[in-house]
């Protein structure tokens, strides 16, 4: 469809600051996230002792994101955006501690197929959509994608280098560390 909008010069720089906490939530809850999901694949073969049950961990994720995405969308319309930050941020803190303190199966699955990914960005880019107007709302999704991606390779990167003197849990609660700071900053609205 078409849109019809007004040709106008719109400063960018003011959405920027508005959206920066959102912003650097969204850099140090990826971060602290990728201290688990950089070694999933390996890690999941591991107390599963196989890559088909890694496999089946992996598709239980994408069904339940499946059938839950109706249902988030409909609780972001509802809720505050914020709201779906928090209990995202909130997620992301819960399963990294559970990684951190247990190697069991069933409870490693739980904290797996939690809809951490798609209750995020459901929030966050209704956040943009409802604060950034409709000339410069691809260029703040694009930034929002971008800020995912650094936490992810940042986080990637230093649990790489962590990973060389500790063991899989330590590392998973310096992760659980950084999501519970994503917490806080993520608290207040934005």
């Amino acid at each position: 469809r078409s849109v019809i909008r007004k040709e106008e010069k719109l400063d960018f720089a003011p959405y920027f600051w508005k959206l920066s906490r959102l912003f650097g939530t969204t850099f140090i809850l990826f971060t602290g996230y990728m201290f688990f999901l950089s070694f999933s694949p390996i890690y999941l073969t591991e107390i599963t002792g196989s890559s088909y049950g890694m496999g089946v961990i992996v598709l239980l994720s994408g069904v339940v994101h499946a059938l839950a995405a109706p249902y988030a969308g409909r609780l972001v319309d509802k809720y505050p955006r914020e709201f779906t930050i928090r209990i995202a941020c909130i997620f992301v803190f819960v399963s990294m501690t559970i990684y951190s303190t247990t190697q069991n199966v069933y409870l490693i699955t739980f904290a797996f197929v939690i809809p951490i990914y798609m209750t995020y960005f459901l929030g966050a880019r209704s956040i943009v959509a409802d604060v950034v107007p409709y000339q410069l709302r691809a260029r703040t999704m694009g930034l929002l994608s971008s800020f995912s991606i650094l936490g992810s390779g940042f986080g990637s990167i230093l649990v790489g280098e962590l990973l060389l003197n500790f063991d899989y849990q330590t590392a998973f609660m310096i992760g659980a560390f950084l999501a519970l700071t994503a917490v806080v900053m993520g608290w207040k609205k934005f």
